[in-house]
């Protein structure tokens, strides 16, 4: 969160994007509810929908965008890496029942 709010206000450069795909990736690793997977992905899909209409606001447009763009960078990982580590095993286990 101190990452994505400090890209909004100073440039940290290209490695800010890095640092989030990593830091999403280890923590997908160490989420472990698969019920909250679905809901985790809906969040997920909702900020990539309205990353870039949020430009279109007067003032504050830009830094709303900066900061949904951020959450994406970081979620995305985040959602790709539970789904595959612990959102297979439960569906399989799902669908034996």
């Amino acid at each position: 969160m101190i990452i994505t709010l400090a890209t909004v206000f100073w440039d940290l450069g290209d490695w800010t994007v890095q640092v989030l795909i990593v830091v999403g990736i280890l923590i997908g690793f160490f989420h472990h509810d698969s019920d909250d997977l679905i809901s985790l992905g809906i969040i997920y899909l909702v900020l990539l929908a309205s990353a870039s209409a949020m430009d279109e606001l007067v003032v504050v447009g830009s830094y709303v965008t900066d900061i949904t763009k951020a959450w994406v960078n970081f979620l995305g990982p985040v959602v790709l890496t539970a789904c595959m580590i612990w959102g297979a095993p439960a569906l399989l286990k799902a669908k034996k029942n």
